[in-house]
């Protein structure tokens, strides 16, 4: 097959995945080989505990073209390809995770689709999947929550696995967020893709570090980064229980205009109590979660920690700063 014109960065989150990297380094290397003369590797290492960094290592002393970043800690999946998309100077940029799920052989049908589309990124979208049950059912309620709640509209078997145009990359790298994740600004700023059906292959080795946890914790930052709905069924709520009071109070008013008396009852006074709590409860979390993100913002800290002791990447060049003259 005939090679492209173009230049292809490929990032990779690494997450204790010591038994798939060799065969991971395999394939990659072919298929890169068959696609262009001019590629690169990033490959990141999300804090693993196994013997993942020390893999990295011996693959980047083979292969001068495969980059290696360590994290100082685990710091998730979505921190590790901000970071390798920082580095990606390629003309195309390919994100893929690190388990061979993804097919490094796929990145060429990736490729002629935007292409032939005329696109600024290709997504992947599983027809099918050899997930357990109990993780494609997690994954579908959290496609299904965040669509209804988030404006990012996420394509029910869209998957981390795409080649997108540097162009968007570099769009991508002006935006100053930290909370919201790379995938949903990619598709918060509205560049167009296409969808390409893929075979998604079960893990080569190894167990999915993906846990519920984090599940929530994406669908979390994906709702209170790009939707206001919470906001808006807060002061929703509140004005339905306002109104419910009033015309309660003008209800109780005319039985006692009219004579009627009713018998105390606590158990409705409880339940009504317990109710507005809850729910004066809920609406100061919600607002609890912006107020966090705001705070996250605000502070500054970096989205990640880079151990550039234990990585291949050199760290960014330091200047002192000029002296300030002595004003007059």
């Amino acid at each position: 097959m005939d090679r492209f014109p173009y230049s292809i960065s490929v990032v990779i989150g690494v997450y204790n995945d010591e038994d798939v990297l060799h065969l991971l380094e395999e394939r990659l290397v072919a298929s890169l080989e068959a696609l262009t003369a001019d590629w690169e590797v990033i490959l990141v290492d999300d804090g693993s505990a196994d013997r993942s960094h020390e893999i990295l290592m011996e693959m980047a002393r083979r292969e001068s073209r495969f980059q290696v970043i360590t994290f100082a800690r685990n710091f998730g999946q979505a921190n590790s390809l901000s970071a390798g998309l920082q580095l990606a100077r390629k003309d195309l940029v390919v994100l893929m995770d690190s388990d061979l799920q993804d097919r490094p052989e796929d990145i060429r049908t990736l490729i002629e689709a935007m292409i032939g589309n005329n696109v600024h990124m290709a997504v992947s979208q599983w027809k099918t999947r050899k997930d357990s049950k109990v993780k494609t059912a997690m994954s579908r309620l959290f496609q299904w929550t965040t669509n209804r709640v988030s404006s990012v509209k996420i394509v029910p078997g869209m998957g981390v696995f795409r080649v997108i145009r540097q162009e968007a990359v570099h769009e991508l790298r002006r935006i100053p967020e930290h909370t919201g994740t790379s995938l949903g600004l990619l598709h918060w700023m509205g560049f167009d893709h296409v969808l390409v059906e893929l075979d998604r292959d079960p893990r080569a080795a190894g167990a999915s570090g993906y846990t519920f946890r984090k599940m929530v914790t994406l669908a979390m930052d994906r709702i209170f980064s790009y939707s206001d709905l919470p906001i808006n069924f807060s002061i929703t709520m509140g004005m339905v229980l306002s109104i419910l009071s009033i015309l309660s109070g003008i209800y109780y008013a005319l039985q006692r205009i009219i004579g009627v008396t009713t018998l105390p009852g606590w158990t409705s006074l409880i339940t009504i109590l317990l109710f507005l709590f809850g729910l004066n409860f809920l609406i100061l979390g919600l607002f609890g979660q912006y107020i966090s993100r705001i705070y996250n913002e605000t502070r500054g800290r970096p989205k990640y920690i880079v151990d550039y002791m234990r990585s291949r990447f050199e760290p960014p060049k330091i200047t002192e700063p000029k002296p300030m003259r002595d004003e007059q």
